[in-house]
């Protein structure tokens, strides 16, 4: 079962995707810009959010108090690596940053592995036959989820700027298609 920001339940998974009539203020006035979430998704009762500080937050859906704050590890990040999104597969975490790191983590906040593609990276993080599929400004790349290698990728010209945001992935019919 994955998670990601291109999900068809559009990152929740509550009760089988049941609806829920539910709002939460996640990043309140109290927070720091630093501190507004990155990436919020929903599984089962727990709405998890990441923060620009690589804090994993854990919120309990039914009443949003805080269950748990985990730190995750950033040994190896430097000032240019901004976290960008978050996406969950088989009980962990993977993690897109802006300078083209992709991390791999367990619930306790410990690296299982990391790949450094070298490029701006502003795309979220998307699963196609449980391997994430990565849009860099020049390249279309699929790692390998179990162990981060680089299954296959595909460098395209692109005459036009890109977007500041990054671009789009879609899937339709076993296929996929990058929007840029």
């Amino acid at each position: 079962k994955y998670i990601d920001f291109f999900s068809i339940s559009r990152n929740y998974n509550y009760n089988n995707l049941s609806k829920f009539n539910k709002e939460f203020d996640i990043s309140n006035s109290i927070f720091k810009s630093s501190e507004k979430p990155v990436n919020i998704l929903v599984n089962d009762n727990i709405i998890y959010s990441l923060d620009k500080k690589l804090f994993l937050n854990q919120y309990n859906l039914n009443d949003g108090k805080l269950i748990n704050k985990i730190k995750l590890d950033n040994s190896s990040l430097d000032q240019f690596s901004v976290p960008q999104s978050l996406a969950f597969y088989n009980d962990n975490l993977f993690i897109n940053f802006s300078d083209g790191m992709i991390i791999k983590y367990d619930f306790n906040g410990k690296i299982i592995w990391q790949q450094t593609l070298g490029d701006i990276n502003k795309t979220p993080i998307k699963f196609y036959n449980q391997n994430l599929i990565i849009l860099l400004s020049n390249k279309i790349i699929s790692l390998n989820s179990v162990n981060g290698q680089i299954l296959w990728e595909y460098e395209y010209i692109q005459d036009n700027p890109l977007s500041s945001i990054g671009g789009k992935i879609i899937t339709n019919k076993h296929l996929i298609y990058f929007v840029l």
